[in-house]
């Protein structure tokens, strides 16, 4: 039987708090597991949070979610396909004004190539870059990375059980890692004896407008603990 969601949780704030504690002023760090956003921001719920003060950056934030062998399906890598065909019409619309095709268009009388010829150097283009991208970084999403920007923080992290990455395969654990890698979330990953390791760095968000703390439903409560 595999490490449980609960027990991932705790493990993982524990460690996140030991990581961070040197960072703060005074040590004084808001640690709580389950905390939800403001119902205008969706009321959604982070498994873990922390908040302090940066010795040099101020308030800083970082949210958490964690997953176990029960929410496999959450964390596995699947293609975006919108993000391809986005992609793809995108490139399709540059194959065809650095080709100069949009240019038969005003200079062309004849259909052929008023027409014709910039439509089959747009669809060339969209599908090269379909072909060419598709098993692309940029183009893989799990579920478990959407629910994660629905927490904002300075950091964010992914929590995740060792026996739940050992039952993806080396193709899907790879991806996982880039996807977060490409995100910017970092991944803690926790053993059966409930300890935990990074496997991968989350890299610094910045909100030049306000904090991150704003986002949060207990924002008065976790400014008068830190």
């Amino acid at each position: 039987m595999g490490l449980s969601e609960i027990k991932v949780q705790k493990a993982a704030q524990k460690f996140l708090v030991q990581r961070y504690e040197g960072r703060s002023l005074g040590k004084r760090i808001f640690s709580q597991l389950e905390v939800r956003t403001k119902q205008e921001y969706g009321g959604k719920r982070a498994d873990g949070l922390l908040a302090f003060r940066h010795v040099l950056w101020g308030e800083f934030v970082v949210s958490m979610e964690a997953k176990s062998y029960k929410t496999l399906a959450a964390i596995r890598p699947y293609k975006d396909h919108g993000s391809i065909i986005l992609g793809s019409l995108k490139w399709g619309f540059y194959a065809v004004i650095g080709s100069g095709a949009a240019i038969a268009v005003f200079r062309q009388e004849l259909f052929i190539y008023k027409v014709v010829f910039p439509f089959i150097v747009f669809l060339f283009g969209a599908i090269l870059y379909a072909l060419v991208t598709q098993n692309r970084v940029c183009h893989q999403i799990s579920n478990v990375i959407e629910q994660i920007r629905q927490y904002p923080g300075n950091h964010q992290w992914l929590a995740v059980s060792k026996d739940s990455l050992e039952k993806l395969c080396k193709h899907k654990k790879q991806l996982l890692k880039w996807s977060c890698q490409y995100q910017g979330i970092g991944i803690i990953v926790v053993n059966n004896r409930e300890k935990a390791r990074i496997w991968v760095r989350p890299k610094w968000n910045w909100n030049w407008f306000k904090s991150y703390l704003s986002y949060y439903s207990k924002e008065k409560l976790i400014r008068e603990a830190i």
